[in-house]
C-alpha cells in the first residue's frame, strides 16, 4: 500500500465503518467476515471474553442480559452498562472504545501496522459530554491522537469536495441508526463552506423500528387476545427479538412489496408460549414511518428559513445513512422538497470516506512519526519516555489554539511548549490526577509552526512522545462547531452567553460579573453559585444545567459585599472538555468548577410526573382565550411530540435505557417549546411595554443622539417590527432590549434625564441592598449635576443602580445564581 495511508471511522450507532485513503483512492476496511459494516455491538460471556461486532449482534436474541447495542446515544451520560455473567459493567465510551479497536485491529491487517492516528466522527447535534466521551474511547482504542469531523461535513468532502460546484447550496441529509443530522452547505471556486446545520440526536432508523414494533404488539395482541406492553419488564427478552425482527422485515421491503416480521421460536411471556409471524406490506410500513420522515423534513425547512432561503434555493440534497435507501423516504423528500437528490454516494460509507479525506487534508497520516530518541545528559536517555496521548488542530485559523493532553497518572508533573523560534514558552502546566493537561499555545501568524514539549518529574527532565507538534495558522476546513449555546445563568433570570451555537472550538472567554448578595466567611448558606447553562432559550431555567462554579465561604478570608466583581472563565478545548473558574479579585482567591456535562439524573417516576405536569401545562394553555392561533400551532406540535413521549416513557419503565436518555431529551425540548407558548400570554403587556420604552428611547435619541444613533434606532425599530409580525416573543424581546439600551446610553449625556433618573432611584432606595449607600450616591450624584459634572453624575448613578437586587423567585429561577453583569 501507499506508504501515506489516512484513517477514516464512522462510528455509529448500529453499525461503524472504517475507511483508507491512498492518494484519491477510498477503500472501506474490510471486517472479519468480509463486510464494510461492522455492527456496533458488545457481548462479554461468562469467562470475561469480548466479542465485538457480527459475532456480537447474534447473541443480541440468545444472551441479550450480556449483549449490548446502540450505546452511542448514551455517551457522556455517566451511565455504566451491566454485563452479569461476567460480573462487569462498562460504561458506553468503553463500549464504544472496544468497536473502535477492532476497526483498528481490520485496518492493522490492510495496512501492515497498527494505525495510531485517525479522525473519527460524531453528530452535529452531539453536546459536549458526548464529543469528550468519543475523545476518550478513541484513547482507550489505542489511538495516540485523534481528530473530530461533524458527520454531515464528512459526508459533504464525499459528495462534493473537488468537484465543479455553482454557488447554489445544497443539503447533506444523513438519518442514521439513532440520530439525524442535516447541514446546509456550499462550494464556490472548490471551496466547501458549512452554513449552517440542524438535527435530532434522538431521531432515526430505531425510532421506525419502535414504530413498526407498536404496529406488531398491536397485531400480536389482537390475534392472541392479550395486551404485550413495552412497559412490562418481563416482557423485555421478547422485545429484544421482536425489535431485531422488525428491523430485518423493514430491510426486506426495502427490495419488495411484502415481508414478514417473525421469528422461529415462539416468544415467552409469564410462562406463556407465543407464536411471532405478523405479515407486513410496504404501504403498513411506508404509513408508520412518514411521520418521522416528515419531522426530519420539518427540520430541513426550519434550517432553510432561519437562513433565508427556500427549497428551490437548493441545488441538491445528498443522502446518508442506511434508512435514506427506503422508496417512502425518497419520494417524501421529493414530494415536500422538490430537490434534485445526488445518490451517486454510498450511504453507508460517505461518512467514513470523508473522515479519511479530511484526515488528508489535515495531514493526519495513519502512522504519527516516530520521536527522536532522548540526548539528555548522563543516563537521561535510558529513562523511559512517557508516551502522551495529544489532541489538537494541523490547521488552526486561531493564532492561540490549544493542545489537550492526557499522560498515564502520576508519570510526569507538569509539561511546557517551547516555539522552536524561541519566541514563545507556554507556562508550566501541572498535570491533573487524571493524567489531563489543557495548554494554549502561540502560533506564528500565516505560516508552520513547530512545538517541543518539555515534561518533567519532580523537577527532572523526563522524555516525552512525541517530543514535537507541529500547527499551521490559516483557515481550516470543517473546525468542529458547538452544538448548543453555553453560558452562565444570571440572577436576573437571563443568561450571560459565553459561546454561540456554531461557534468554532477551542475557545476561551472572560467576563466580570458581580454577586448578589453578601458572602460571609464560614456560613455555607451564603455561598454564591455560578451556575453553568447549555441551551438556546432566553430564559435561564429552560437552558439545561451543566455544572457549576461555586465560591465557597470557607476559603474567603474576610466578608465579599454583594456587587464584587468576579472574572468567569470558561473554556472549552476542541474534543468538547469544558473548564471554569471563578476569581474573585478582591481577595486574590480562585474557585476551579464542577462541570460535568452531563443529563441529570431522573428515574423514571420522577419523569413521568414531569410528562404530567407538561401535559396538564398543554391543557391550561389550550383553554386560555389569550393565546392566538399561533400558539395554537405550537400546542398542536407540542402534542405530537408527547406521542414519541408516551411510547418513549413505556419502553423506559421497561428497563430500556437508550428510551431513558431520550425521554429527558423530551423533556428538556417540551419544556421549551410550552415556555415558548406560555412567553405569548405576554404578549399584550409586552406591547405595552414596548411603546412605553420606544416612545421613551424616541424622544431622547432625537433629542440628544448623534445621527449615527438615530440610523441605528431606525434598524432597531424595523427589527422589533418583523419580531412583531411573526410573534416571536424571544426575538422581540431582545429587539426591545436593544431600543432600551440604545435609550439609555443617550439619557445618561442629558442632565435633564440624569435628573429623571435620580428622582427614579430615590423612590426605589427602600428596595436597595444598602440604602443607606444609596442615598449617598443620590446625593453625590445630584451634587455632581449642580456642578456640571456629567460624568461624576453618570458614575453615581450607576452606583446606585448597582445596589438594587433581583426578586429571589427569579434568582431560585436561574438555578440559584448568585451573579450579575
Amino acid at each position: 500500500m501507499s506508504a501515506e495511508q489516512f484513517l477514516g471511522i464512522d462510528l455509529g450507532t448500529t453499525n461503524s465503518v472504517a475507511v483508507l485513503l491512498g492518494g484519491d483512492r477510498a477503500t472501506p476496511v474490510r471486517t472479519a467476515d468480509g463486510g464494510a459494516l461492522l455492527p456496533s455491538v458488545v457481548r462479554f460471556d461468562g469467562r470475561g471474553k469480548v466479542a465485538v461486532g457480527a459475532r456480537a449482534r447474534r447473541f443480541l436474541d440468545e444472551d441479550p442480559d450480556n449483549t449490548r447495542s446502540e450505546f452511542k446515544r448514551l455517551m457522556g451520560s455517566g451511565r455504566r452498562l451491566a454485563f452479569p455473567a461476567a460480573k462487569l459493567e462498562k460504561t458506553p465510551e468503553e463500549l464504544s472504545a472496544l468497536v473502535l479497536s477492532t476497526l483498528r485491529t481490520n485496518a492493522e491487517r490492510a495496512l501492515g501496522f497498527a494505525p495510531d492516528a485517525a479522525v473519527v466522527t460524531v453528530p452535529a447535534l452531539f453536546e459536549l459530554p458526548q464529543t469528550r466521551a468519543t475523545s476518550e474511547a478513541a484513547r482507550l482504542a489505542g489511538f495516540s491522537r485523534v481528530e473530530h469531523l461533524q458527520e454531515p461535513v464528512a459526508s459533504a468532502l464525499t459528495a462534493g469536495w473537488n468537484r465543479g460546484e455553482d454557488a447554489a447550496p445544497w443539503l447533506v441529509y444523513d438519518l442514521g441508526g439513532g440520530t439525524f443530522d442535516v447541514s446546509l452547505l456550499e462550494t464556490r471556486e472548490g471551496v466547501l463552506r458549512v452554513v449552517d446545520h440542524d438535527g435530532d440526536n434522538f431521531l432515526g432508523g430505531r425510532d421506525m423500528d419502535s414504530r413498526l414494533l407498536d404496529h406488531v404488539l398491536g397485531k400480536l395482541a389482537e390475534v392472541h387476545g392479550r395486551a404485550f406492553s413495552r412497559s412490562d419488564p418481563a416482557f423485555t427478552a421478547a422485545l429484544r427479538r421482536l425489535r431485531i425482527a422488525c428491523e430485518d422485515a423493514k430491510i426486506d421491503l426495502a427490495a419488495g412489496d411484502d415481508a414478514s416480521v417473525s421469528l422461529p421460536d415462539p416468544i415467552r411471556v409469564d410462562g406463556d408460549e407465543y407464536e411471532v409471524d405478523v405479515p407486513l406490506r410496504l404501504k403498513e410500513l411506508d404509513a408508520l414511518v412518514t411521520p418521522i420522515v416528515d419531522r426530519t423534513v420539518d427540520i430541513c425547512l426550519r434550517l432553510l428559513e432561519r437562513q433565508g432561503l427556500s427549497p428551490a434555493g437548493v441545488a441538491r440534497v445528498v443522502l446518508v445513512g442506511g434508512p435514506t435507501v427506503m422508496p417512502v423516504l425518497r419520494t417524501r423528500l421529493h414530494e415536500r422538497l422538490a430537490i434534485a437528490l445526488a445518490l451517486d454516494v454510498d450511504p453507508m460509507t460517505a461518512v467514513a470516506e470523508g473522515a479519511a479525506r479530511f484526515a488528508s487534508e489535515r495531514g493526519l497520516a495513519a502512522r504519527v512519526a516516530a520521536a527522536p530518541a532522548a540526548t539528555a545528559k548522563g543516563d537521561t536517555a535510558a529513562v523511559r519516555s512517557v508516551k502522551a496521548w495529544l489532541q489538537y488542530p494541523s490547521v488552526s485559523g486561531d493564532l492561540f489554539p490549544f493542545v489537550v493532553g492526557r499522560v498515564e497518572p502520576r508519570s510526569i508533573d507538569k509539561v511546557r511548549f517551547e516555539r522552536e523560534d524561541g519566541a514563545f514558552r507556554s507556562t508550566d502546566e501541572t498535570i491533573g490526577e487524571d493524567g489531563s493537561f489543557v495548554v494554549q499555545l502561540e502560533l506564528v501568524a500565516r505560516a508552520t509552526t513547530t512545538f517541543r514539549l518539555v515534561a518533567s518529574r519532580a523537577g527532572e527532565a523526563v522524555p516525552v512522545e512525541p517530543a514535537a507538534v507541529t500547527l499551521r495558522h490559516g483557515i481550516s476546513l470543517g473546525d468542529p462547531l458547538l452544538s448548543r449555546t453555553i453560558g452562565i445563568a444570571l440572577a436576573d433570570g437571563t443568561v450571560a452567553v459565553y459561546f454561540e451555537r456554531g461557534a468554532p472550538l477551542p475557545s476561551r472567554k472572560t467576563f466580570r460579573l458581580r454577586t448578589s448578595f453578601t458572602a460571609h466567611p464560614g456560613q455555607q448558606s451564603s455561598a454564591i453559585s455560578v451556575p453553568v447553562v447549555q441551551g438556546e432559550a432566553e430564559f435561564a431555567r429552560l437552558c439545561r444545567l451543566v455544572g457549576r462554579i461555586d465560591i465557597r465561604s470557607e476559603m474567603l478570608s474576610a466578608p465579599l459585599a454583594a456587587g464584587s466583581p468576579v472574572d468567569v472563565v470558561l473554556e472549552l478545548d476542541r474534543g468538547g472538555r469544558l473548564t471554569g473558574t471563578a476569581h474573585v479579585p478582591d481577595q486574590g482567591v480562585t474557585f476551579p468548577g464542577v462541570l460535568v456535562l452531563a443529563t441529570p439524573d431522573a428515574t423514571v417516576d420522577e419523569l413521568r410526573e414531569q410528562v404530567g405536569r407538561v401535559r396538564a401545562n398543554v391543557e391550561l394553555l389550550y383553554a386560555d382565550p389569550s393565546i392566538a392561533e399561533l400558539g395554537q400551532k405550537k400546542l398542536s406540535a407540542i402534542d405530537e411530540r408527547l406521542l414519541d413521549v408516551d411510547g418513549e416513557l413505556e419502553a423506559a419503565a421497561g428497563g430500556d435505557l437508550d428510551a431513558l436518555e431520550k425521554l429527558r431529551r423530551l423533556l428538556i425540548d417540551m419544556d421549551a417549546r410550552v415556555g415558548e407558548v406560555e412567553a405569548l400570554r405576554t404578549w399584550p403587556a409586552l406591547e405595552s411595554e414596548a411603546l412605553r420604552v420606544v416612545s421613551w428611547a424616541v424622544h431622547w435619541v432625537s433629542r440628544a443622539g448623534s445621527d449615527m444613533e438615530r440610523r441605528t434606532l431606525e434598524e432597531a425599530m424595523r427589527s422589533l417590527e418583523r419580531a412583531r409580525a411573526v410573534k416571536s416573543v424571544s426575538d422581540y424581546g431582545k429587539r426591545l432590549r436593544t431600543i432600551e439600551r440604545l435609550g439609555d446610553a443617550v439619557v445618561v449625556r442629558d442632565e435633564d434625564g440624569l435628573r429623571r433618573l435620580f428622582d427614579e432611584a430615590t423612590t426605589r432606595m427602600g428596595e436597595m441592598r444598602d440604602p443607606r449607600a444609596g442615598r449617598q450616591h443620590v446625593e453625590e450624584g445630584r451634587r455632581a449635576l449642580a456642578a456640571n459634572d456629567t460624568a461624576g453624575a453618570r458614575k453615581a448613578l450607576y452606583a446606585a443602580w448597582k445596589l438594587l437586587p433581583p426578586p429571589e423567585e427569579v434568582r431560585a429561577k436561574a438555578h440559584g445564581s448568585g451573579v450579575e453583569r
